[in-house]
């Protein structure tokens, strides 16, 4: 039995991330396969 279920598509994702210290959120763009972080960034500062 599952309590809960998400896609995991292969590639590149968009993930919601929080830094517990200092309490920022961010974006982190992660590779699903390799787990490699491709691009990090605040959400009102989106790069182009």
């Amino acid at each position: 039995e599952s309590l809960f279920y998400a896609e995991n598509p292969l590639g590149v994702t968009r993930e919601w991330w929080r830094h517990t210290p200092s309490n920022t959120v961010f974006v982190a763009e992660r590779h699903t396969v390799s787990d490699q972080i491709v691009a990090t960034y605040l959400p009102s500062r989106k790069p182009a």
